[in-house]
C-alpha cells in the first residue's frame, strides 16, 4: 500500500492521511486537527512515519483581500519542509475547487468540529481535499478517479 499525508497549515493545521495501491483507490485513514502551539511542541516527530508521498497547501498572497492573513501557516510549511525534506508537493489554495464539499459529504468523508475536537473541521476537510485532489488529479490515479468522479 501506498501511505500519503496531507496537511492544510495555519494557526490550526488540518492533517489527513490515506492508502491507495495502483488497483484500490485512496481510503482516508485519519483526519484531525492541530493548533499551532500544539503543532510547534511536536512537529519533529512528524518525519518518524515515513510517507510515500507528502502533500500541503502553500501559502500563497491575493490582491484584493479585505483582510490581513494570519501568516503563522507559513512558519508550519517552513517546519514541513524541515521534517520531510524536499519531499512536500505543494498545492496552491486555487486547487481545492477540484474537491467540492458535497464531495466530501456524498462519501461520508466530510468532519464536523465534533469529529476533530474543534469549533469546525474546515481545516480537516481541507486536508482532505488536498488529499483527494493530489491523488486523483496530480497523480491522474485511475481508481481513485472512478471512486470519486465516476
Amino acid at each position: 500500500m501506498t501511505t500519503i499525508v496531507a496537511f492544510d497549515p495555519g494557526k490550526v493545521t488540518g492533517i489527513a492521511t490515506g492508502t491507495f495501491s495502483k488497483t484500490e483507490p485512496l481510503t482516508v485513514t485519519g483526519a484531525s486537527i492541530i493548533d499551532y502551539d500544539t503543532f510547534i511542541e511536536g512537529w519533529d516527530y512528524l518525519s518518524e512515519k515515513p510517507y510515500d508521498h507528502v502533500v500541503a497547501e502553500v501559502f500563497e498572497s491575493r490582491d484584493g483581500q479585505d483582510f490581513a492573513p494570519n501568516l503563522l501557516g507559513v512558519r508550519v510549511e517552513g517546519m514541513l519542509d524541515l521534517a520531510f525534506y524536499r519531499q512536500v508537493v505543494w498545492r496552491s489554495p486555487s486547487k481545492k475547487s477540484q474537491v467540492p464539499d458535497r464531495l466530501l459529504k456524498d462519501h461520508g468523508e466530510w468532519r464536523t468540529g465534533t469529529d476533530v475536537n474543534w469549533e469546525d473541521g474546515r481545516d480537516a476537510n481541507d486536508a482532505i481535499i488536498h488529499l483527494i485532489g493530489y491523488v486523483a488529479f496530480d497523480l491522474r490515479h485511475v481508481p481513485t478517479l472512478r471512486k470519486y468522479f465516476r
